[in-house]
């Protein structure tokens, strides 16, 4: 393996990492984890992150979900990828980025600083997701799309308590669908469940309460359609 590993990081059992790797000081690798080759992991990072009874039972790491750093990607600092996500190749994220359990995000995908990505959820390729946006659990983001600096999006129409849940309460979670070549602008929020069609923007701000045609501009709060994009900025 020609590698350059610290001497304080952690890597535990069934890990795989590829040729020309860097881990820095402070990685910890749990296992069942691959790094693909020519991948930077930098200081204080954490991959395969156990969940639920792993975080207990070493013994029951070993048969933990896979965790899959694809090649020549850039993991920076104290960021955090949980167990059973994935991650294609060329993905780079910011400084301080959650990925938790079961995601996958595609090749070429940025994820940026102070990004949070909840479960479940499918990122695709080329995807741009810039500084402390918020991706909700069970969120599907196609390929090609441009995330906008603290978007929220969200699946919680209920917005349970625990006392409501104590009560036999429950949720039913669902994150938007962003359909390819969408951009959203800063601080606008996506309501749950919300379809967003192909080629559209929401504009910085604007709060997304009904599904948006494609090829829509939405502005506002509630967001509403005010113009066609223009052909030039669609992508099939």
């Amino acid at each position: 393996m020609d590698a350059t590993i610290s001497k304080t990081a952690i890597i535990k059992k069934n890990v795989v990492i590829g040729e020309n790797c860097i881990i820095g000081d402070n990685v910890v690798v749990f296992e069942n984890v691959t790094i693909g080759d020519n991948t930077v992991i930098e200081n204080n990072v954490t991959l395969g992150h156990p969940i639920g009874l792993y975080v207990r039972d070493e013994n029951a790491r070993e048969s933990m979900p896979a965790t899959i750093i694809g090649a020549d990607s850039i993991i920076r600092t104290g960021s955090i990828i949980y167990c059973g996500t994935k991650l294609g190749s060329k993905v780079r994220t910011g400084t301080h980025v959650a990925v938790r359990e079961f995601c996958a995000v595609g090749d070429s995908s940025i994820i940026g600083t102070l990004v949070q990505v909840e479960n479940n959820t499918i990122i695709g390729q080329r995807v741009s997701i810039e500084t402390g946006a918020h991706i909700t659990a069970k969120a599907v983001i196609e390929d090609d799309i441009f995330i906008g600096p603290h978007v929220v999006t969200t699946n919680d129409n209920q917005m349970l308590r625990p006392i409501d849940v104590a009560n036999g309460k429950k949720a039913e979670l669902k994150g938007p669908h962003i359909k390819k070549g969408v951009r959203i602008g800063a601080n606008a929020t996506i309501l749950p469940g919300m379809m967003i069609g192909k080629n559209s923007v929401i504009a910085a701000g604007s709060i997304v309460t009904k599904d948006v045609p494609e090829n829509s501009v939405m502005v506002g709060v509630p967001a509403k359609k005010v113009k066609d994009v223009g052909e030039e900025f669609w992508l099939g």
